[in-house]
């Protein structure tokens, strides 16, 4: 059975990796930030975009539309997703002791690992009936991928091929706009559900709050052009040291540590 799917996220262990710095900025505020998915126009945001791109790139008589299409998608849609409805996330593994953790984001040893005892999602936003909070385990189904790129591949195509092809320039780039709007909801699952293969060393546990804008306005904060939400600090189990912590920062840990009294332990160095 896979290891994950043997409980729910909620009801076992889960770890953050991140620098010092951040890890005394949750601990001394109490609170987790879940940030935008959606903060910036770079496809690169979006998982599996680029091989979804390239497949359009490669159909026959369609490179000039599909550039326009490309074009208006990364215009319109990013815009549309800002400005109605916020999917606000924070990562987390399942990995206790990785070394790939360690080394890509508690900055080769020189971080923290923050322990929770599970990641209860039953804070309530207001407005529950329209927002939500759940936690949910990354999929990295290569296949599932690929079927649902070769589905929106095949709309796209059709539309590029053969329903544009004697289109005025200017009603096709309009129809294109509407068309990166209706094939959004694939590309957001995609973002927000799946990762490539080449990740699965993460076995990456999410935990998203998702609801319309209006409705989590007032909950939304903006740091450095960056949109989040902050929640309740989930239940801490444990915080562990990188064998490279800086030494001014051991002793904030230490009082952390005291004051929600759990172990302050330390990673060996290798």
């Amino acid at each position: 059975m896979d290891r994950r799917s043997a409980a729910h996220p909620s009801e076992v262990p889960a770890f953050h990796y991140t620098s010092a710095k951040s890890a005394l900025a949750i601990l001394e505020s109490g609170k987790f930030r879940l940030y935008d998915k959606f903060k910036q126009t770079d496809l690169d945001e979006f998982s599996g975009m680029n091989d979804f791109f390239e497949k359009l790139q490669a159909i026959k008589g369609t490179n000039d539309l599909t550039h326009h299409f490309v074009e208006a998608y990364g215009r319109e849609m990013p815009s549309a997703v800002k400005d109605y409805f916020f999917w606000g996330i924070a990562s987390f593994t399942r990995n206790k002791d990785s070394e790939k953790h360690w080394h890509s984001y508690a900055l080769s040893g020189t971080g923290v690992r923050l322990g929770f005892s599970s990641l209860d999602t039953s804070w309530k936003a207001p407005h529950p009936k329209q927002t939500r909070m759940f936690d949910y385990c990354m999929h990295y189904d290569k296949g599932m991928i690929h079927q649902d790129q070769e589905g929106l591949v095949s709309i796209i195509a059709d539309v590029l091929c053969r329903k544009l092809s004697d289109t005025d320039p200017k009603t096709a780039l309009e129809i294109l706009k509407e068309l990166s709007i209706s094939v959004s909801p694939g590309v957001i699952q995609h973002a927000l559900f799946y990762k490539k293969e080449a990740f699965s060393w993460e076995d990456e546990v999410r935990v998203l709050i998702a609801g319309d804008i209006k409705y989590l306005k007032d909950l939304i904060q903006i740091q450095n052009s960056r949109r989040f939400i902050e929640v309740p600090l989930f239940p801490l189990l444990d915080i562990t040291m990188g064998p490279h912590v800086p030494s001014d920062m051991v002793k904030l840990l230490e009082q952390l540590a005291e004051k929600y009294n759990v172990p302050l332990l330390k990673k060996s160095a290798e």
